[in-house]
């Protein structure tokens, strides 16, 4: 059995949750069991739709190393082959106790420490890959680096379909507090009706902004509002264009070979975007932090370009197929398949 510790709830939404169910559906096909463990009983109903089962620890998210007591009994119960941690709140004593226990993979997005695990999952800043390798030289930690162990969920395949009805997907993630779609909208909405061009909004379920976009919904027969979207890749695929906030979407966007404007509304979402932007991959439109009217200015500026049939992107989509394959799930947990070992004892 496999072990994922991971949280999501209103502050941390459910990204961390969704990569772990993907590597977990990869997990499982190749013959193990898996077992979800959680602070809280948050967006549980994401694991149960996939008949993921799960444990609720009771626990507070953010100080994880007053979980260590309970973890010893779970080691002994369900003897695991890996845990694998997924969590900005970890502490290097939480990773060092829970590798006493047992094998532990740490899916690392921030670089924090040193970590003393026994692998080690990064896939974002994939041009630093030699200086990451050089810091655990000296240590026997594996290391899983790279956009070809980005944990896409199998839904997402490339999009190299022409339309009869031109789509502008917009995405913006689970909250959107500048009401960045709403805005991009307004500005766009003359030219999606002139020039006939259908946009599709995904509206994160803590959207503060909800009445707002139902209004514009209602003014612009082209814009159709889309909740709680179970199938992501499908939407995508439907789509000729899209802007696009920072993170894991940009991987599934690219394994969809969806051309893409995007924006970072976190500090950790800058690297990667611009290394995207670097590669040719994307189009990245800058930071919310550095302003907001002159972010939806450029994003308006190059969606309008892309609706004057300015752009070609037929070299964005190769590129963007040649980086990600959407196979890195498999990968994953082929690596956890054959690296098992007996469990380290008490």
């Amino acid at each position: 059995m496999i072990l994922f510790r991971v949280d999501a709830n209103t502050v941390i939404a459910s990204g961390h949750l969704m990569r772990c169910i993907a590597i977990a559906e990869a997990v499982r096909k190749q013959g193990e069991d898996v077992l979800f463990l959680l602070a809280e009983d948050c967006f549980t109903q994401r694991l149960q739709e996939k008949n993921i089962k799960y444990k609720i620890l009771h626990t507070n998210w953010r100080k994880m190393e007053e979980e260590l007591a309970q973890w010893e009994e779970i080691v002994e119960q369900y003897h695991p082959s890996w845990i694998v941690v997924d969590s900005y709140q970890v502490t290097e004593t939480y990773l060092e106790k829970l590798s006493t226990l047992s094998k532990v993979m740490y899916i690392d997005d921030e670089k924090k420490y040193k970590y003393s695990v026994d692998a080690l999952l990064r896939y974002i800043e994939w041009e630093q890959e030699e200086q990451y390798r050089k810091e655990y030289e000296e240590k026997k930690t594996a290391i899983l680096y790279g956009l070809a162990y980005v944990p896409l969920r199998e839904e997402f395949y490339p999009n190299i379909q022409n339309h009869e009805k031109k789509t502008l997907l917009i995405t913006t993630g689970g909250t959107d507090g500048e009401n960045i779609g709403g805005r991009i909208i307004e500005k766009l909405a003359a030219d999606l009706v002139k020039k006939q061009i259908h946009c599709l909004m995904i509206v994160g379920g803590l959207n503060q902004y909800q009445k707002e976009l139902q209004q514009l919904a209602k003014e612009y027969a082209q814009v159709t509002l889309l909740y709680d979207v179970r199938n992501m890749g499908d939407c995508m695929r439907q789509a000729d264009f899209a802007i696009s906030a920072g993170g894991s979407t940009l991987y599934e966007l690219c394994a969809c070979q969806v051309p893409t404007i995007c924006y970072s509304v976190a500090e950790n979402q800058v690297p990667h975007a611009k290394a995207l932007a670097k590669e040719g991959v994307i189009a990245y439109a800058g930071d919310i932090q550095d302003g907001i009217e002159p972010l939806v200015e450029k994003i308006v500026t190059e969606t309008k370009m892309w609706m004057n049939r300015q752009t070609d992107f037929s070299i964005q989509r190769e590129k963007m197929g040649c980086l990600i394959d959407g196979k890195g799930c498999t990968r994953i947990a082929e690596f956890l398949i054959e690296h098992r070992r007996q469990n380290k004892e008490l």
